[in-house]
Parts: structure tokens; C-alpha cells; sequence
């Protein structure tokens, strides 16, 4: 956010929690965030989180730096996010669980083949 107001922040996860979304108002150092856990990232991916936190601080006068992705996300929601949308949202074929799965196989094969 570039006006790091804690305030805002928690009114901000308050007003977007819900089944799919959980969500905090932090202060970290010197920036204040908005962390969300995507309980059901089909139903609000990191695409509809985005879009309801800028909604609300739009509405409170504040705007957004950054985004971060922490984890991965089911590749049917990278999927289902534009392509030109990814960099803003922290996201990237690599970040999927399937890839992380994939990446996995392939080293315990690549083990398993130095044996």
C-alpha cells in the first residue's frame, strides 16, 4: 500500500473475508499488508483477491504497491488468469503444484537412475 495504514488495512481484510478467503491486516516493518490465505483458489483465485482488495482501498483513498504470491497455486487457476495478468499477481507456470510435483518425479527419477 503506499500510505501504510494499519487501519485501513484490517478494514480492508475484514471486508473481503469469507468461505474462500482468509484474511489479515499486518504491519511488516515499515509497510503495511493485506495477507490472505486463498482457502478455495478456484472459487477466489489470486486474480479475484487482487481485484477486492484494490475495490476496497480505492474506496478508502489507498492504493496497492505490490503483489506476492507465497506458495503455489493449482494450475486450472494459472490457467484460468490471463497471461499479461501474471507478473502483477506474483504467478508463473512455475508456481503451480503441479510443476512442483513434476520438478520432484523428475529428481527422485534422476536419484533413483545415479543408483
Amino acid at each position: 500500500m503506499a500510505n501504510p495504514d494499519l487501519a485501513v488495512a484490517k478494514e480492508v481484510a475484514t471486508a473481503i473475508r469469507g468461505p474462500a478467503v482468509r484474511a489479515l491486516g499486518l504491519q511488516v516493518g515499515g509497510a503495511t499488508q493485506v495477507s490472505m490465505n486463498l482457502v478455495d483458489p478456484v472459487m477466489t483465485g489470486p486474480r479475484e483477491a487482487r481485484a477486492l482488495v484494490l475495490q476496497h482501498l480505492r474506496a478508502a483513498g489507498a492504493s496497492i504497491d505490490r503483489t506476492e504470491l507465497v506458495g503455489l497455486v493449482p494450475e486450472a487457476v494459472l490457467l484460468a488468469t490471463p497471461e499479461e495478468e501474471w507478473d502483477d499477481l506474483d504467478l508463473g507456470a512455475d508456481r503451480t503444484i503441479e510443476a512442483r510435483l513434476a520438478r520432484r518425479a523428475a529428481e527422485e527419477a534422476g536419484r533413483r537412475g545415479c543408483s
